[in-house]
């Protein structure tokens, strides 16, 4: 939830810089206020209710398992900054890609051009594909309900983007479809940052992986180290040492 809210404001504070903070929001206002609800929602709901690391069986016989919840592994500081890293570098890289692969194009014939909506559209794909991707590449279980979520989520945003773009004429947005899918950029940007993010992120992914693994592995040394500790001290016999008083007027000299 955190990684893709701040996937989705911070193009609108880089743009913020771009136009002096005019106060001039490159997202559609519909777009923008179903964008938790209605395109990135179902995939998370799957994600948090269905996909799981371990069998049910082996979670049952290995409880030591549950120390990574207690133990905050994988919500630390560590992992929230890191997470808010990768929100910040992949939202400025695909706003950068968006909007500066459209500034100086005109993609209609008589020369007309769509301004910042045309860029904030491409930049508001890209967000929907990218959140659903997230999804997809962190599961450990890739079901057919989770790819039909995850490819609906998309899907709908489509539908609605063409619905609204398409034939509300009262729209801001109206003809905006038309350009974006009239300029060979918007294909060659979608598709490079799509294939930038699927090999980026899983190898990342599956690095954070091994990371956990390692430090579950160290955490289960050191306990048993510690177990072993306490056997020898228990094994051990203390002697108790026994304390003499003196007693009479000799020994009080």
């Amino acid at each position: 939830m955190f990684y893709k809210n701040i996937l989705e404001t911070i193009p609108i504070y880089m743009y913020g810089v771009k136009s002096r903070f005019s106060g001039l929001v490159i997202y559609d206002s519909i777009m923008y206020v179903t964008f938790n609800l209605c395109f990135t929602s179902w995939p998370i709901i799957h994600f948090a209710t269905m996909d799981y690391e371990y069998p049910k069986k082996v979670i049952a016989k290995r409880p030591q398992l549950y120390r990574i919840g207690l133990d905050n592994i994988y919500f630390s500081k560590w992992v929230f900054w890191r997470w808010v890293f990768y929100a910040f570098w992949q939202s400025s890289l695909i706003l950068f890609l968006a909007y500066y692969a459209l500034e100086n194009e005109s993609p209609l014939i008589d020369g007309r051009y769509g301004g910042v909506y045309v860029s904030g559209n491409l930049v508001f794909m890209m967000l929907v594909i990218v959140s659903n991707m997230k999804i997809l590449i962190s599961s450990f279980l890739i079901t057919y309900l989770l790819l039909f979520f995850v490819l609906g989520s998309v899907g709908f945003y489509y539908f609605v983007y063409v619905l609204e773009a398409g034939s509300m004429t009262t729209s801001e947005q109206y003809g905006t479809l038309l350009m974006l899918m009239s300029s060979a950029q918007s294909y060659f940007v979608i598709i490079l940052f799509t294939f930038m993010f699927v090999l980026v992120d899983t190898g990342l992914h599956y690095l954070n992986i091994y990371i956990n693994k390692w430090y579950e592995l160290q955490l289960e040394k050191a306990k048993q180290l510690k177990q072993k500790k306490d056997m020898k001290s228990k094994s051990v016999i203390k002697r108790k040492l026994s304390t003499y008083k003196n007693r009479g007027f000799a020994f009080s000299q």
